[in-house]
């Protein structure tokens, strides 16, 4: 399931974190204002250099929403606690026009 428009919104005015799982070149093409990129292949290695508090909302998205899916299971297996998919890259364009 995805997040719905209204409450990402509400998230990313609380400060969660947006997170791009696409690939760096894919990032460099185009990416939603505020978003950090961290590709699907190494989020699991990465997000705890970038997110300490496993607390912190976090809002995934990639090109399709399926990248952004498997984020969101890996995140969730390393205890973090609110993550939340975005969907793909259109989507969350929409949401934060």
């Amino acid at each position: 399931g995805q997040v719905s428009p209204e409450k990402a919104k509400e998230l990313a005015r609380a400060g969660a974190l947006i997170v791009d799982v696409r690939t760096p070149g894919e990032f460099a093409a185009g990416h939603l204002k505020d978003a950090v990129n961290l590709p699907l292949d190494t989020i699991g290695n990465e997000i705890e250099k970038l997110v300490t508090d496993k607390t912190r909302p976090i809002l995934v998205y990639c090109l399709s929403g399926t990248r952004s899916g498997f984020a969101r299971r890996i995140l969730r297996s390393r205890q973090y606690v609110e993550v939340y998919n975005l969907g793909s890259m259109s989507r969350a364009m929409s949401i934060f026009q």
